[in-house]
């Protein structure tokens, strides 16, 4: 259950352990923006048919440490209100809930579900509705989707933003390449987070995502924050990558 770290300019362990290590293309000059598709929801045992949320055409993701929570469109997170309408107020049975899906660069990443839901406390602003869509009163504990609904389009299609839910479950290295005006040299080295916030293999039992029980993770929602840039996006509907 860890909180998740951001480390400045220290790539020593995709150097020391690049196997376990998946590249993804940096497709922006910008922002951290990856191809994105194929947003669904799976059970965790993998058996009966996939849900698919969206972006089964071009699609886009921005990997952002600045932003408290997942940044989805309004149609995906109803779809996924639709499929998780047995989440209980207390989240008792969160463990239950299907994996949220999803490849960046034509490569598939996971999410469970204690990644993506969890128990909130205080209001966001009227303009930022959560989850649920429920406005829990402060000191009281609700259990919620941690998206947001925001519709922002870009030239490569619908925009995400893979906030701090998605680099709890992933160590995530940035890499500019040797020219920072060469686009193609930039990319993701992305490994799965055990419980210390290291990279691990897959399938290791102290990868985060691997551990078993994991708590609700309690959020202050008064204490979320947004970037700016992401605010404006939300509000012109429109991203320049």
């Amino acid at each position: 259950d860890a909180d998740g770290m951001v480390v400045w300019y220290d790539d020593a362990a995709r150097k020391s352990a690049p196997g376990i290590f998946t590249r993804v293309p940096v497709n922006s000059m910008l922002t951290w923006g990856v191809h994105f598709g194929n947003a669904r929801m799976r059970a965790q045992d993998g058996r009966g048919d996939e849900t698919v949320l969206g972006c089964t055409g071009p699609c886009a993701a921005i990997v952002d440490s600045g932003t408290s929570l997942l940044v989805a469109p309004l149609s995906v997170l109803n779809r996924a209100l639709t499929y998780l309408n047995t989440l209980e107020d207390d989240c008792s049975n969160m463990a239950a809930m299907p994996n949220l899906v999803f490849d960046l660069g034509g490569q598939e990443f996971s999410l469970p579900p204690e990644a993506y839901i969890g128990q909130v406390i205080g209001t966001l602003p009227e303009s930022l509705p959560l989850g649920l869509g429920r406005k829990p009163k402060t000191g009281v504990v609700r259990c919620e989707v941690l998206i947001l609904p925001a519709d922002i389009s870009s030239k490569q299609g619908e925009m995400w933003i893979l906030g701090m839910p998605f680099l709890r479950e992933y160590y995530t290295t940035f890499e500019i390449g040797p020219d920072i005006w060469n686009k193609s040299a930039r990319s993701l080295s992305i490994a799965h987070a055990g419980d210390d916030c290291t990279p691990s293999q897959p399938g290791n039992p102290n990868a985060a995502s691997m551990l078993q029980p994991r708590r609700p993770r309690t959020v202050d929602l008064s204490r979320v924050q947004l970037p700016a840039w992401v605010v404006n996006a939300a509000k012109k509907g429109w991203l320049d990558l």
